[in-house]
């Protein structure tokens, strides 16, 4: 019965994806890889369903920067471009930034989400390879 609580919102989750896959299935065998599988795919799809502008992002480029980032090293230069694609006050779309933004969204999501792991003593609890999956399958 636990399976099911994992597979049913990710299966949900994935039969609306507008992307194929083109990847062997994960085998989420402990509990560290299933949790890390599902909050990976959870900051995918609070990036996702922020906006409709949100849909538009370069997703390879999301994907490359929350790989890239996902420890405690600092972003804080992505502050800049994340302004130029979404504007001062975060009302502006500009798609001359879009792949740059879309890589600094993808480091700014995953060095939150890495600080609050550390913060909450979760680091040991999940498994960061999963996290990464989870978050590519949950762009596609």
């Amino acid at each position: 019965m636990k399976k099911w609580l994992f597979i049913a919102p990710l299966g949900l989750m994935f039969a609306c994806g507008d992307g194929e896959m083109k990847e062997e299935p994960l085998v989420l065998e402990t509990s560290e890889d299933k949790i890390g599988y599902i909050l990976g795919a959870l900051n995918a799809g609070s990036i996702l369903g922020s906006g409709d502008k949100m849909k538009e992002l370069d997703k390879e480029e999301l994907i490359a920067g929350f790989n890239q980032n996902l420890n405690a090293d600092d972003c804080s230069e992505c502050d800049d471009v994340l302004k130029q694609l979404f504007g001062p006050y975060y009302q502006d779309f500009d798609t001359t930034y879009l792949k740059q933004g879309s890589k600094c969204l993808g480091r700014k999501t995953s060095f939150s989400f890495y600080a609050d792991m550390i913060r909450m003593g979760g680091e040991k609890r999940i498994n960061l390879d999963m996290v990464k999956a989870g978050f590519k399958h949950g762009m596609y």
